[in-house]
């Protein structure tokens, strides 16, 4: 199972990966969740209103389909761009990762000199 992290630390589309996963691992579709169980902080203001639609009650509901979508286009968005990452993975991982910790970067002649 993959792990996503993002480079902000409270990103709310992490949250709905998270439930994405989790729907998955159950074996469950959105459609059998509330609609107000779904993680939707994500969701920009401005395509709100393609996003859910009035039941037979005039009460509004997510559009489970649009909304997968959505989770998905902004993952692959985000892992594009860099603001998501796997740590699992060589292609998507944090730039951070790359990089030297403080103590290994105390000794970089040393690894200079090995680097050749």
């Amino acid at each position: 199972m993959f792990y996503f992290a993002a480079t902000l630390i409270d990103d709310p589309l992490i949250d709905a990966i998270n439930f994405m996963k989790e729907a998955f691992i159950k074996n469950k579709t959105f459609s059998q969740y509330p609609s107000d169980n779904l993680p939707s902080q994500f969701i920009p203001d401005g395509i709100t209103h393609y996003m859910y639609k009035k039941d037979n009650n005039g009460q509004k509901v997510l559009i489970v389909d649009c909304y997968e979508f959505l989770v998905c286009r902004l993952l692959r968005n985000g892992l594009e761009a860099g603001d998501i990452f796997c740590l699992d993975s060589a292609r998507f991982r944090s730039f951070e990762d790359d990089l030297l910790d403080d103590h290994q970067w105390h000794q970089k002649e040393k690894l200079i000199a090995k680097a050749g």
